[in-house]
């Protein structure tokens, strides 16, 4: 094979590389879901996303969480940043809390922001807490 046979190959691989490299990048953290018909007990804890569609009873410590219409959750969370579309029972410890239209929820709230669409049926007791804790 001939040096410029060589180079054109050696462009190939790179190019394939820098193509897998960003495919790869776009899913490095996908979402761990609980699919709609599974009920998970105990705790859980990522750096990630996680969806909930089934049920789940427990503890949660996670970056992102989202409890999606056909969604349950009883127990604790702790997040960053939570989305509320389904039902949730317990208490949440997080940043960002969105609260959907859909969404029931009972318990206790602690947050440093909230946003809350009319519609969405709540019985808990809130608690801003300090941006900087």
């Amino acid at each position: 094979m001939s040096i410029v046979n060589l180079k054109k190959e050696a462009v190939k691989i790179q190019n394939n590389h820098k193509k897998f490299e960003l495919i790869s990048s776009l899913y490095n953290s996908p979402p761990s879901i609980i699919a709609k018909h599974s009920t998970i007990n105990g705790n859980i804890s990522s750096s990630a996303t996680i969806e909930i569609e089934g049920k789940v009873y427990g503890e949660i410590n996670t970056k992102n969480l989202i409890i999606r219409e056909s969604g349950f959750f009883q127990g604790k969370i702790v997040a960053e940043d939570i989305y509320i579309q389904g039902k949730f029972e317990g208490n949440i410890v997080a940043k960002k809390i969105s609260i959907s239209q859909t969404a029931t929820i009972n318990g206790e709230i602690s947050y440093q922001t909230m946003l809350v669409q009319d519609g969405a049926c709540i019985d808990a007791v809130f608690k801003k807490i300090n941006q900087n804790t």
